[in-house]
């Protein structure tokens, strides 16, 4: 029987780097391991805020303000670019073929239900309500990333964690843009009812992870996932109650988008692969750029094109508004199992 000499070291060596440096032409997988790696901020905030107030005295505290707004970069890198980024998504002819009625269903109620709160009851409720609705938004995107992570449907117990530990995140972020306010009646402020909300959650974290994650079928990278997860809105109040809000709203805003860039990036190059369906990278194909490069800087990019010059424009201001919340409720629909972007994503478990 012949047999084969393996492979010497060097060739298997430059296989590998052929391999790596081809990424440009082949699909690539998301990484559980790099979504983890995304989630590193927490820990170093926790660092930040022990360090100055124990060795540097406050010197961070006092040079960061009081949102995350007040830095005009902000939106232009945190905020808005993911939310262009799943816009430059619909440049496709296929995609709004498929999405045609959710995307106008979407423009529909987010017309119809803003106009509703801020017109007929205040603008302050549309705020609370718009509010909420990012912190929905911000935690359940890794909620739902994280069991699909450890392929675990929510249960009972997931339920009342998840729920509870939304309803703190958001009275806490209420509180900071709020303080003044109190919760209907009772005396107490948004910040403090979201403590005590935190408190209730956490023994329901714990459950879920004791009942269901005990087993081998979950990688360690997965069950990482779960507790960086549930550490996103401790992390939060943590910042917020040692008085540094700017932290608080950057933890879960770095971690979301963060994630989004890369399932868009993602997306985005493996859509784009052989044939440019999107008009926009198929303009830029030229450059010889794989989308998953380009992603980031071109949604930068067309941010500062809407916004830079007539940010403070009222017309301006409610279109960044009206695509925010349309691309708020576009997701729920966007990355279902079987449609065309979730078709184009694919997972790497470690």
């Amino acid at each position: 029987m012949e047999t084969r000499d393996p492979a010497p070291p060097e060739r298997d060596v430059q296989d590998r780097m052929t391999n790596v440096l081809d990424w440009r032409h082949r699909n690539i997988a998301i990484d559980s391991r790099f979504l983890l790696a995304i989630n590193a901020i927490i820990p170093l905030s926790f660092l930040v805020i022990v360090l100055d107030t124990s060795i540097w005295g406050g010197a961070v505290k006092q040079f960061l303000p009081h949102k995350p707004e007040d830095y005009a970069w902000f939106s232009f890198i945190f905020n808005l670019p993911h939310i262009v980024a799943s816009f430059v998504t619909y440049a496709d002819r296929d995609y709004v073929r498929h999405y045609k009625w959710q995307l106008a269903r979407s423009a529909m109620l987010c017309i119809t239900i803003s106009s509703a709160l801020a017109f007929f009851i205040s603008p302050t409720f549309f705020f609370m309500c718009f509010s909420v609705f990012t912190i929905y938004h911000l935690i359940m995107q890794q909620y739902g990333i994280s069991l699909m992570l450890m392929k675990r449907r929510p249960n009972l117990i997931f339920q009342f964690w998840r729920w509870l530990s939304l309803a703190a995140g958001a009275s806490v972020f209420l509180g900071v843009y709020r303080p003044e306010q109190m919760i209907d009646g009772t005396n107490i402020g948004w910040e403090t009812g979201g403590y005590i909300m935190l408190f209730l959650s956490i023994p329901f974290a714990i459950l879920f992870y004791w009942q269901e994650m005990r087993g081998d079928d979950i990688s360690r990278t997965s069950k990482a996932y779960y507790v960086m997860s549930c550490l996103i809105v401790v992390a939060a109040c943590f910042a917020s109650s040692m008085g540094y809000p700017f932290i608080m709203v950057m933890i879960p805003r770095f971690i979301h988008d963060g994630t989004a860039f890369t399932f868009y990036a993602v997306h985005d190059h493996n859509r784009n692969l052989e044939t440019s369906h999107n008009w926009l990278y198929r303009v830029l194909r030229p450059l010889h750029i794989s989308p998953l490069v380009l992603c980031l800087p071109l949604s930068i990019a067309l941010t500062w094109y809407f916004a830079m010059h007539e940010y403070d424009s009222l017309p301006v201001m409610i279109f960044l508004l009206f695509i925010t919340l349309v691309h708020f409720h576009m997701e729920g629909y966007m990355w279902k199992r079987d449609t065309p972007h979730r078709k184009h994503v694919s997972f790497k478990v470690a």
